[in-house]
C-alpha cells in the first residue's frame, strides 16, 4: 500500500481565480478497504474521487487500511497566491 499522489513535500497554491484550486485529488496504490485522513484537512468523495479540501499550511495526509490498520503517509504545503 502506498500513496501515489500527492508526493511528500509537494507545494500547492490556492488561486482565487481558479474555483477548484482548493481541491486536491488523492490517489493510492492499495487493495481492500481504505480511507484517507488528515488532522488539518477535510478529505471527502467528489464525483467518485477522493479529494482533500486545501487551506494554507503544512498538512499530513494518511492512507489507512480499514481491515489491517496499516497506513502510509505523505505531507504537503499549501500557500496562497
Amino acid at each position: 500500500m502506498s500513496v501515489v499522489s500527492p508526493l511528500p513535500g509537494s507545494v500547492y497554491y490556492l488561486d482565487p481565480d481558479l474555483p477548484q484550486s482548493d481541491e486536491l485529488p488523492l490517489k493510492a496504490n492499495a487493495a481492500g478497504s481504505f480511507t484517507w485522513e488528515s488532522p488539518t484537512l477535510q478529505c471527502a468523495t467528489k464525483a467518485g474521487q477522493m479529494v482533500a479540501h486545501l487551506r494554507e499550511g503544512r498538512h499530513r495526509i494518511t492512507l489507512r487500511n480499514l481491515e489491517t490498520g496499516a497506513h502510509a503517509e505523505t505531507w504537503i504545503v499549501v500557500k496562497a497566491l
